[in-house]
């Protein structure tokens, strides 16, 4: 019987670290800036069904004249997904995400 109850007691614990949120965790390009006045671009959002390749050329051609830079370029990319491409996109390590920018 006090097996279990130390089982709950550290679950009841588990479960009140899981609402705790490490921000900067979630950050895949946390050197990246916003400008001053900056307003992100109505682009159409990629859904994989479509050519990958058209939608980055038209995303960095409407976003390089703005004068951004390639780590807000690819911090901002992940509000031109959606659906199943942006939930991929999101489960990237950092490890991979450092090419981007």
């Amino acid at each position: 019987m006090e097996r279990i109850e130390a089982l709950e007691k550290t679950l009841k614990t588990l479960r009140k670290h899981e609402d705790f949120i490490d921000a900067d965790s979630l950050i895949l390009f946390p050197n990246a800036r916003i400008p001053p006045k900056f307003k992100m671009l109505d682009l159409d959002r990629f859904d994989s069904t479509s050519f990958l390749k058209g939608h980055l050329n038209i995303y960095v051609g409407a976003m390089k004249p703005l004068g951004i830079n390639n780590e807000l370029l690819a911090q901002l990319f992940q509000r031109t997904l959606k659906r199943a491409i942006l939930k991929w996109f999101l489960s990237l390590e950092e490890k991979h995400t450092q090419k981007m920018g």
